[in-house]
């Protein structure tokens, strides 16, 4: 298989595209797995079912589990903000200071 499989950068090089593309990766599925998590929280909290919250949105029961287990690629913002709207809630982003640096 060549070189590049031979050590961990060579693995992020031929996988990734190197170690910053892999960075950027790690941090966008943490983020989506935390916007996952406050759904699905705010969703039970609300004693909702995936298939009501999905009728409230205008959406399938599935979208709403996939979200959910944070398997839902580049349908997130706009769901999100119908999600939240059904669940009298608001959805906020905020930026924060970075505390740790990959190097």
């Amino acid at each position: 298989m060549g070189e590049n499989i031979r050590s961990a950068s060579g693995i992020l090089r031929t996988k990734y595209g190197g170690l910053s593309r892999f960075k950027e990766q790690f941090a966008q599925q943490q983020i989506n797995a935390e916007i996952a998590e406050v759904l699905r929280d705010a969703r039970r909290d609300s004693g909702l079912s995936l298939t009501e919250l999905a009728d409230m949105v205008g959406t399938t029961q599935a979208l709403i589990e996939r979200i959910e287990e944070d398997n839902c690629q580049g349908q997130l913002p706009d769901i999100t903000k119908k999600v939240a709207a059904a669940l009298g809630k608001t959805l906020t982003t905020r930026f924060f200071p970075k505390e740790i640096t990959l190097s």
